[in-house]
């Protein structure tokens, strides 16, 4: 694609990170919640501020709000706790035996009735999508899900099937379910191991349709106006306050928008602040599905999200929708990326990404081609411990340093074909 354009300003760490103070600053972002629509203005400020024209798609996804989570061993000792997303509540407090188990395995011949079945730390790290599970010890007959993780401190997963269909995403009723950290998973056993033998799990939750936006800062090209180079982000999260995860990616494209909203490109530059990406991509979904025939004027996109924390930065090539199979991400922009990276003096690697697609996929599999920047093994990953002080500012410039340079080839020239 050609040697990268005359260098120019570079990306400035300091004012990334302060996109990711102020964002943490806003509250609980989920879609639909008072910080999500605060974040969305704080973004179109920001847009406006740099003369960039507005397009704002309102899509219907849904909203979720854990208002109290409580887990008290039988002496009264509270352990914190906290419920996944788009998880159920109990009718008040719920008072039931603890079915400790050591493996997924166990769940077989287990006698699950009326009890709180917990896996403990050697599995719970390991679940995310707790839909399926959850359903299936719903109908045998449990009375709630208690996931250890291996941290000192509780994650966040979701209830949600894992499934890429977004009809499929949940099971219904929804078994009550928390998690706890690998502390909390020690007082538990050193508990049971006391004799003690029930917990009470207290879960108010709050679930319902809601409309949040996608907003788009654009820069229109020269003379391909009608076709679209896009760099997203998505702005909510799972647990606030959503400092890497998302703000991290929402802070680098604004800093990419930046640098490039005075610059004049061929086709158009699309900066992209989605919506519910913490609902299996719904948002993305939705925001294409009301493109219609306009999303082939996509002619690509790059996806930035948890880009400032966790392990090397990198190209996702592959990942899996267990329902959808494999999404290949595009070759040539997984190269483009890389190739611009190396011609920075930065290194990005590549990676397999099996736990689920994310809003690539989403883009992917509307044809369209796509490519998602990530680091992985942020051990803060959805828990209220992903703070700004754990945020790295010089990753922030890194990776917005490297898909401006990479825009700029990609909003000139050819392309290959789709």
């Amino acid at each position: 694609m050609g040697d990268l354009t005359a260098r120019t300003e570079l990306a400035s760490a300091r004012l990334a990170y302060e996109h990711v103070e102020r964002l943490c600053e806003l509250g609980d972002r989920f879609a639909g919640r008072s910080g999500d629509t605060l974040a969305a203005a704080y973004v179109k400020q920001v847009f406006a501020g740099l003369d960039l024209e507005i397009e704002q798609v309102d899509v219907a996804v849904h909203t979720w709000h854990e208002e109290r989570c409580r887990l008290l061993l039988g002496d009264g000792t509270e352990l914190e706790a906290v419920a996944p997303f788009f998880g159920g509540a109990t009718a008040g407090p719920l008072t039931a035996p603890v079915l400790w188990l050591e493996s997924q395995k166990q769940l077989a011949d287990a006698t699950v009735d009326g009890k709180v079945v917990c896996l403990p730390a050697e599995t719970g790290y390991g679940l995310f999508w707790l839909g399926g599970l959850a359903a299936g010890l719903r109908d045998r007959g449990a009375a709630a899900l208690l996931l250890v993780h291996a941290m000192p401190w509780p994650y966040r997963p979701t209830m949600e099937s894992g499934q890429g269909r977004i009809d499929a995403r949940f099971s219904e009723p929804r078994l009550p379910a928390v998690v706890i950290s690998s502390t909390g998973g020690r007082e538990l056993a050193r508990a049971l191991g006391a004799g003690m033998t029930t917990v009470t799990l207290d879960i108010a939750t709050e679930l319902e349709p809601c409309v949040s936006p996608c907003l788009a800062g654009v820069r229109r090209g020269s003379s391909n106006e009608s076709k679209r180079v896009v760099v997203l982000a998505h702005r909510d999260h799972a647990c606030p306050p959503g400092a890497n995860d998302n703000g991290s990616g929402t802070a680098a494209m604004l800093e990419v928008a930046r640098l490039l909203a005075g610059e004049q490109h061929e086709r158009s530059l699309v900066f992209l602040s989605t919506a519910a990406e913490e609902s299996a991509a719904a948002g993305a979904q939705r925001y294409i599905e009301s493109l219609g025939a306009r999303a082939d004027d996509i002619a690509c996109v790059v996806s930035l999200d948890m880009i400032a924390a966790g392990g090397p930065l990198n190209v996702v090539e592959t990942a899996w929708w267990p329902d959808l199979g494999a999404l290949p991400h595009t070759d040539w922009l997984n190269d483009c990326l890389v190739e611009t990276a190396d011609e920075l003096g930065y290194r990005l690697g590549r990676m397999q990404g099996d736990w689920g697609a994310a809003e690539s996929g989403r883009f992917l599999a509307a044809g369209i081609p796509a490519a998602w920047l990530w680091k992985p093994d942020d051990p803060r990953y959805h828990s209220d411990r992903d703070t700004p002080a754990g945020v790295d500012p010089n990753a922030l410039k890194v990776a917005a340093d490297i898909v401006a340079a990479a825009v700029r080839k990609l909003a000139n020239g050819p392309l290959p074909p789709r």
